[in-house]
């Protein structure tokens, strides 16, 4: 942490940080608490549930912890520090330099489940060029965060300030969006494009013969849109037999604090038709680009995957394959950045972190813009129930 922020920085990685953190305490409110865990090789309480000023005297300790990283110690002390809390915590900003070399990847994992089961959202946010970004976005896909790469102090307090701002404005508290998907559907692909790209195409189980796919979306803002993409196959029926097919069935399970309601539910079924009347037929050519583009996501988890056992051969295949599905939703902006990639592949053999870090953030926010919504100055809009 005390290498510089970005090259041509002469500020180091732990003081952009703490003046980021600095920034977002002034936009806290006056009921507003803030907890502090450090960590290296262990994790360090270092204060839990104080008002903004107390918190402010704490940063300093930043300064005092270096060594190894151990994310299993990290979520294990925050775990356990949440649970106390007299006011549920909402956000917790994960923050680190490095990838984790103490400690079980699979345990933190699994404490980050816990943390977003209690309706916790987790950002997670990386500085520098070493830490493993794809790591970054597993973590925040189950809570339905944002991994961020810091790559300038101001950007690094801009998007800290965000994250204190997206849990002040959530009107919409323990969000859970599920799937219901019937087990004769076949090749079931399931993707959220906004506010970032994530896969979750994994069903947690089955329930009166349907696949249940299950998001915690946590807390939901009024100015973000969550776009859906559902793909998969099924068998046409034989001839005089229904005209319709349940497709699938979205039930999403919410409190909204401000009105003092809890545990409500909307409901929405979406039906395949097997009409023959052309003028009945909607063709949405803009879904097959959304679902291509979200196809992305999946092919570049791969990557990460075989360019950690250094497999750079399939690394290779995939990033052609990359190549040629951005050329066919005609997105330059990704096609050059793959291309850069498999170009430096050829010739150096291989990746850096660094390059695949650049990769992987281009892919989970391919479709962001998607999720802003625009609103003018002033203006309160109801809750929707655009997923």
């Amino acid at each position: 942490m005390n290498e510089p922020f970005s090259s041509g920085n002469k500020i180091t990685k732990r003081d952009g940080v703490i003046q980021a953190a600095e920034a977002m305490l002034t936009k806290l409110g006056s009921d507003d608490t803030v907890s502090l865990v450090c960590f290296d090789s262990k994790a360090y309480e270092e204060v839990c549930g104080v008002r903004a000023s107390e918190a402010s005297a704490a940063l300093s300790s930043i300064r005092q912890h270096s060594g190894s990283t151990n994310f299993e110690e990290a979520f294990s002390v925050t775990e356990g520090l949440l649970s106390r809390l007299n006011h549920p915590s909402q956000r917790v900003i994960f923050l680190t330099d490095g990838k984790a070399n103490a400690g079980s990847i699979e345990t933190a994992q699994r404490l980050n489940q816990q943390i977003a089961s209690q309706g916790v959202t987790v950002d997670c946010f990386g500085v520098g060029d070493d830490y493993n970004h794809n790591l970054m976005c597993e973590f925040v896909a189950v809570s339905n965060g944002e991994a961020q790469k810091l790559d300038t102090p101001e950007q690094a307090a801009g998007l800290f300030i965000k994250a204190v701002n997206n849990a002040q404005q959530a009107l919409i508290r323990n969000a859970v969006l599920r799937l219901f998907v019937p087990e004769a559907m076949r090749d079931v692909e399931f993707y959220q494009i906004t506010p970032q790209q994530h896969d979750h195409g994994t069903p947690e189980g089955t329930i009166n013969n349907m696949r249940v796919f299950r998001v915690n979306l946590s807390s939901l803002t009024q100015m973000n849109i969550y776009n859906f993409v559902l793909r998969t196959s099924l068998d046409t029926p034989p001839a005089g037999g229904p005209a319709n097919a349940l497709l699938a069935k979205a039930v999403l399970e919410y409190d909204v604090p401000v009105m003092g309601l809890r545990s409500q539910k909307s409901e929405c079924s979406m039906f395949a038709s097997f009409s023959s009347h052309p003028h009945e037929e909607e063709v949405r050519t803009d879904v097959d680009e959304l679902y291509f583009t979200a196809t992305l996501e999946r092919l570049d988890r791969e990557v990460h995957k075989f360019a950690q056992i250094g497999d750079w051969g399939r690394v290779s295949g995939l990033l052609q394959e990359m190549c040629e599905r951005a050329q066919q939703i005609r997105r330059e902006d990704l096609y050059n950045q793959y291309q850069r990639d498999l170009k430096t592949l050829v010739s150096e053999g291989k990746l850096t972190q660094a390059q695949l870090n650049m990769n992987r953030k281009t892919t989970s926010q391919a479709q962001s813009q998607l999720g802003i919504k625009e609103a003018s100055p002033g203006q309160v809009e109801g809750v929707s129930h655009e997923w």
